[in-house]
């Protein structure tokens, strides 16, 4: 797995047809039609508390998919997930698993005991794919998107 910064417009294009590539997630947070500002929006968003040097905004494989996480958040020694995402083409292949396997591996090496992440309710496929990867429901939240607020599942594994 190679992990590149989204730091150039080349890269903010490979980010942007990641995104072009999930039309349902996008539609269910009330954003149809992301765009490059939404791909710099996302990638400067930093949680309360969140510093820019814990962020890490990458796209996977060249742009075969794209991962949002803050290191040491919400405390040291976990990991929050902002975004995971898959490009469309990719789905149902195993990329997400074998990727989040070594993002794990990855994050344990670095001391990392906890991750963390949130999915959109209504986002059934998220939820089950999380599930699968060991993490467990740790309770209920409110997304906060540029839409408004949507109802949210807290989920977590210990590493």
């Amino acid at each position: 797995m190679r992990l590149s910064p989204v730091d150039s417009r080349e890269a903010a294009g490979s980010a942007l047809d990641v995104y072009l590539s999930n039309p349902g997630y996008f539609s269910l947070i009330g954003n149809p039609s992301p765009t490059l500002q939404d791909i710099e929006s996302d990638r400067a968003a930093l949680p309360p508390d969140a510093v820019p040097g814990q962020k890490l905004y990458r796209l996977i494989d060249g742009g075969d998919g794209l991962i949002d996480l803050i290191g040491d958040y919400p405390k040291p020694g976990e990991a929050f997930i902002g975004l995971f995402m898959v490009h469309g083409r990719l789905h149902r292949q195993g990329r997400g698993r074998a990727w989040m396997q070594e993002i794990e591996e990855m994050l344990r090496e670095t001391g990392c005991r906890r991750l963390r992440l949130s999915v959109i309710e209504e986002n059934r496929g998220a939820l089950a794919f999380w599930k699968s990867l060991g993490f467990e429901e740790s309770g209920r939240c409110s997304a906060h998107l540029p839409s408004g607020e949507l109802p949210a599942v807290r989920m977590e594994k210990i590493l």
